[in-house]
């Protein structure tokens, strides 16, 4: 089993993932102008910086988490001698099972909703899918007031399907919004009780809470920047294509 000092309130503090940024709208490998022009190149290669440095920050915000994290396990092993891991558990037995109950309650209503989502998705496809055999019908026919109106059915099945799908998906982000103060909540009282039974867990979750805060501004303005980048190689690459 899970070791006491292995708690969940270090898992309601996420660090935000830098994702996977890509170079963007690179030049062609084939295309030898813009492969050789002054802009794409300097452009490209800020992409790539940016990209670098993102990563970078990434990396070096993990190592700062990961040790807070290490910190306060060390405190708990601490507490749990001082004691027991009985008696940890004991105090934060009512505490976990409110986010037990409430984490299952979630867990529940997020299965309904991606469910009644997949069922809508799978019936616009099949529409979709009959609108586009029937757009090779008309084709084949040669009929164009067929094939046009084919067309035609398909854009609006198209938009249709968007939005039938749009309320679902909304309702799915707004499950989100409800769920996420309640559990945090729940942490949050599981940290207060361990802050209470060990006063020296106070700096160290807020060290983590601040480090975690820090990590993100950083990693937000990190992705601001190589979207940035991207934009000016996409105008750069603009450029050189139409001064050819």
């Amino acid at each position: 089993s899970q070791p006491i000092f292995s708690l969940q309130p270090l898992e309601s503090r996420r660090l935000l993932h830098a994702g996977h940024p890509h170079i963007g709208p690179a030049a062609a490998a084939g295309n030898a102008v813009l492969q050789e022009c002054p802009q794409v190149i300097e452009a490209r290669e800020a992409v790539q910086d940016a990209v670098a440095q993102l990563n970078a920050d990434h990396r070096a915000g993990r190592r700062t988490i990961k040790a807070d994290r290490l910190a306060i396990v060390e405190e708990m092993k601490q507490l749990a001698d001082e004691i027991g891991a009985d008696g940890i558990r004991e105090a934060l037995a009512p505490l976990k099972e409110k986010l037990r109950v409430d984490t299952r309650a979630k867990n529940k209503e997020f299965r309904a909703a991606y469910e009644e989502l997949r069922i809508a998705k799978r019936k616009g496809r099949q529409l979709i899918a009959a609108d586009l055999a029937a757009l090779q019908a008309a084709k084949q026919s040669g009929e164009q007031a067929a094939i046009e109106a084919a067309q035609e059915k398909l854009a609006a099945d198209k938009a249709q399907v968007q939005e039938d799908l749009k309320p679902i998906r909304d309702g799915i982000i707004a499950l989100g919004e409800k769920w996420r103060p309640i559990l945090t909540a729940h942490h949050e009282a599981v940290e207060s009780k361990l802050e209470e039974l060990n006063p020296d867990l106070i700096p160290l979750f807020d060290k983590l809470d601040d480090d975690i805060a820090a990590v993100q501004e950083k990693l937000d303005a990190g992705h601001a920047t190589v979207s940035a980048a991207q934009e000016e190689l996409k105008v750069a690459i603009q450029d050189c294509r139409e001064d050819r």
